[in-house]
């Protein structure tokens, strides 16, 4: 998606989709992660409410750390039909 929205490979192509990607999309699938998580653990509504303002903020800076600079480098560098497989690897290591 943000290839064909965003194409190209110049810095500032590969800085609009990073920062399209870590400020739309990231912050709320980590609380989407953290909500589901909670309710599958079977926890109420307000634990789940406490974990998320407890939690959220600093998971998302934790994941800026080490997303930013992997899609600044998968995007910028590596060619398209490997960078599903390079975020992949990164998502092991998150």
């Amino acid at each position: 998606f943000l290839g064909r929205a965003v194409p190209g490979t110049s810095v500032a192509a590969v800085a609009k989709r990073v920062a399209f990607d870590q400020l739309c999309f990231a912050p709320p699938f980590i609380g989407v992660f953290f909500f589901s998580v909670s309710t599958l653990e079977g926890k109420s509504f307000v634990e789940t409410k406490a974990s998320l303002q407890q939690n959220w903020a600093n998971t998302v800076v934790d994941n800026w750390k080490l997303w930013i600079p992997a899609q600044i480098f998968n995007l910028g560098f590596v060619p398209v039909h490997l960078q599903v497989l390079t975020s992949n690897f990164v998502g092991l290591v998150w």
